[in-house]
């Protein structure tokens, strides 16, 4: 949802959306906003929380009490938590549900990062122990602080997102995976300007900070007015919606998560200088929010990894548009089919989250955090580059069907049973609705009459019938009993859907692989290949019209002589025509049925095909439903 504000209202919302936003896009959005690419020194902070799944999973069973709960409990903790890091000149770039990224810049930012790490667990030590559901459940942290030069990105077309990406914000991640839980890793270089005294026992790549350093407590300054920043585009759609219509109330949800790694990132850094580096992210987090976007599919956020940038979409919260599964897969299958210099993976899967807005009045973020993201996690990290990893339940539950791939099921952390996924090639159709198993009842004059239909097809009448009636009813299962009935008739199913209405002559794919006598699973060489064999075998003149049957198929031929000097005002009446004659020679006075279902998905191209092929269709026997 886009919300148009007019002066003060989005002086006001801006107000508002205000502690949604990291301070650093604030002041890059007010200082250089055309700026794409910018190097900070200065100190990161990773802090990974442990104990939320059994939190979530304890406070789920209690319905809209425990999500209030779990609302009030998180709200505490992560209050006191960012209260600490700010007292010591934090900012907050990431909220990624149980994990927060900290940026420290300025005098001395090293050493007030390490000491606000080492009071934030001593705070996680004071809150972090709850009494819920007549249980205790303890938090617990592992964190891991890095230093130097850090590379930020603020890329995107629907909305500015703020990107991590390079050496440094690797070093960080890194780190805090060797940290275990109430513990505080150090980069070496970050070790080296602290007091020795502060400094541990190396653990493995990394050294524990053993004691606070001794530094001047230096509150984080406030952001200031936002007036003449169009602070609203540098929230998601989704979650500026969420905010501004103030749906705050915490809850349980059932998602389809999905996390896209931008890989190679700090390889291509190197490579390509950062200038390069900015635009191939650009064009991929533009891809990214588009197919979101088009799919109505909430893009979430983005996150650092270990030379990769993460995005993780969200179909389901903050709000759901139904069928989340199928919406998702098509987003990812388009975005992963759009062409880019940065190698990309995914994984997707579908389960239960928690949701809602969290934190201090000055730092805000609306989280999604549960299994369904950390099994999306999992199941991303066994894919490889170019591949879309679903877990089953998400392929189950798409109306859509894709080509598959099973691989090994896998162990992943938390999970007792095993994980079972695919790789998802294209799109290979829609899954049917399931047929009644008892006979057609009530439909008995309705059915008469096309049957009649059908008998003047095969004595060379053409008909054009259309079937109208509240979603339902069974209509249908009126055709599908028509077509059982009229065996000796070729059906060419027109496979219409709401995602494709944009696409020209989508409707009229699948008619054209069957009169080839191929299936969906076919590629485009051997669509190509089977299209030149059959129309040089069976009317030889139609030749040099092909890449306009190619534009059927969805095929992008090279334009022969008479293609390429066809004026663009008579382009549909050629295409028709050529279309006609290819169907006539094809079918050879074959009784044929075209039966177009969801007609108010059928693109406008495909509309006007098919009201021309009506108009001319005396030649061919046959019937259109």
């Amino acid at each position: 949802m886009n919300l148009l504000l007019e002066p003060p209202a989005a002086e006001a919302a801006g107000e508002k959306l205000k502690p949604y936003v990291p301070r650093l896009l604030i002041e890059w959005m007010r200082e250089t906003p055309s700026a794409r690419h910018r190097a900070i020194d200065g100190t990161l902070v990773f802090v990974d929380i442990s104990g939320f799944t059994a939190l979530t999973e304890r406070l789920a069973r209690q319905g809209k009490i425990g999500a209030e709960l779990m609302r009030d409990t998180l709200d505490g903790v992560f209050t006191a938590l960012l209260d600490e890091a700010y007292d010591w000149g934090a900012g907050l770039l990431k909220w990624g549900g149980d994990a927060l990224l900290l940026l420290f810049d300025g005098p001395g930012h090293e050493v007030r990062a390490a000491r606000a790490a080492w009071e934030m667990q001593r705070t996680i030590e004071r809150v972090g122990r709850l009494r819920v559901s007549g249980g205790t459940i303890v938090l617990r942290m592992s964190i891991g602080i890095a230093t130097g030069q850090l590379d930020f990105f603020a890329v995107g077309s629907v909305h500015r997102e703020l990107l991590i990406a390079g050496p440094g914000a690797t070093e960080t991640v890194t780190i805090e995976a060797i940290a275990d839980a109430g513990e505080i890793g150090l980069s070496h270089s970050l070790a080296a300007r602290l007091d020795p005294a502060c400094v541990g026992a190396p653990k493995e790549g990394a050294l524990l900070l053993a004691a606070p350093p001794d530094v001047q407590r230096e509150r984080s300054p406030d952001v200031g007015s936002v007036h003449g920043i169009d602070i609203a585009t540098c929230i998601p759609i989704a979650a500026r919606s969420h905010v501004l219509l103030e749906r705050s109330e915490p809850e349980h949800r059932t998602i389809t998560a999905a996390f896209i790694d931008l890989m190679d990132t700090d390889d291509l850094l190197a490579l390509l200088g950062p200038e390069a580096l900015a635009d191939g992210l650009d064009e991929r987090i533009c891809s990214i929010q588009e197919a979101a976007l088009h799919f109505d599919v909430p893009f979430y956020e983005t996150d650092v990894g270990k030379g990769s940038v993460k995005a993780l979409l969200t179909a389901g919260a903050p709000s759901s548009t139904g069928h989340d599964e199928e919406r998702m897969l098509r987003a990812l299958r388009e975005i992963m089919d759009r062409p880019g210099i940065v190698p990309m993976r995914i994984g997707v899967n579908t389960g239960k989250v928690f949701t809602g807005d969290f934190g201090p009045a000055y730092r805000r973020a609306y989280s999604v955090f549960g299994d369904a993201i950390n099994t999306a996690a999992r199941v991303m990290s066994k894919a490889d580059a170019g591949q879309i990893l679903s877990t089953a339940i998400v392929l189950e539950r798409s109306r859509t069907s894709f080509q598959t791939t099973p691989i090994e099921p896998f162990q992943a952390k938390g999970k007792a049973e095993l994980v079972h996924a695919s790789v998802v090639g294209p799109i290979v159709g829609t899954k049917g609705d399931r047929r009644a198993e008892t006979p057609l009842i009530g439909r008995d004059s309705e059915l008469e009459a096309l049957l009649e239909v059908i008998r003047d097809v095969r004595h060379g009448q053409g008909w054009i019938v259309e079937i109208n009636g509240a979603a339902g009813i069974g209509k249908s299962r009126l055709v599908q009993e028509l077509i059982d009935r009229s065996g000796d008739v070729v059906v060419l199913h027109a496979r219409c859907g709401e995602y494709e209405a944009m696409t020209p002559y989508f409707a009229f794919r699948h008619p054209m692989l069957t009169v080839l006598g191929l299936d969906a699973h076919a590629d485009s060489p051997e669509v190509e290949a089977r299209l030149r064999e059959v129309v040089g075998r069976v009317e030889p003149t139609l030749v040099p019209w092909i890449p306009l049957l190619g534009i059927l198929l969805g095929l992008d031929l090279a334009p022969t002589r008479e293609t390429a000097s066809l004026d663009e005002r008579f382009l549909r009446e050629r295409l028709a025509d050529v279309t006609m004659r290819f169907l006539v020679s094809t079918l050879a006075g074959t009784p044929t049925m075209l039966a177009v279902e969801d007609v108010q998905f059928v693109d406008e191209a495909s509309t006007d095909l098919l009201r021309r092929l009506s108009a001319a269709g005396s030649e061919l026997r046959q019937v259109l439903l």
